[in-house]
């Protein structure tokens, strides 16, 4: 299932659409990217933990709505094992992503210079983009755009991957 929507919120305009798990599932393709402290961080690392992966950018409007409920989703399932990471795939600053972050009080662990990442491995077309990753390392949905209809998708969605 696929759909597409345009909202006009606040003077921001945010696209979105939705691609539900398909009939054939994706292995998750391994990076390593330098996070806000300058240290090395590979999904492999994550291996056997359920993981929500996001590509955004500081100058995304719709980045920008979706980056504290990613936060949110992080506090509430950190506990049962759930891995929130964001990675930058515009290759912004990272003063200007560092700033952004201690500014709105983000929680989850932010990733910088990804955009060969996001192209290359992961097909990123629009942002956000993200992905739910499953222990197995398989992908099992994504989400293009965001808006907070999306936010009951993405709780079921992070449940579906903690309980697998």
């Amino acid at each position: 299932m696929r759909w597409i929507c345009v909202v006009l919120a606040g003077g921001v305009l945010l696209t979105c659409g939705c691609e539900r798990r398909g009939a054939a599932r994706q292995v998750a393709v391994d990076f390593t990217l330098k996070d806000l402290s300058g240290k090395d961080v590979s999904l492999s690392a994550f291996k056997g933990q359920p993981v929500l992966l996001s590509f955004w950018a500081v100058q995304c409007g719709a980045c920008r709505v979706e980056a504290p409920h990613l936060s949110a989703l992080q506090k509430k399932y950190g506990g049962r094992g759930l891995i929130v990471l964001a990675i930058n795939a515009w290759n912004e600053p990272r003063a200007e992503v560092a700033r952004y972050v201690r500014s709105n009080q983000l929680k989850h662990r932010i990733l910088l210079d990804g955009a060969e990442v996001g192209s290359k491995g992961y097909g990123i077309r629009s942002l956000p983009t993200c992905f739910w990753i499953d222990r197995t390392g398989m992908i099992v949905h994504r989400l293009s755009g965001f808006s907070r209809h999306d936010l009951k998708r993405m709780e079921q969605w992070t449940e579906e991957i903690l309980s697998q």
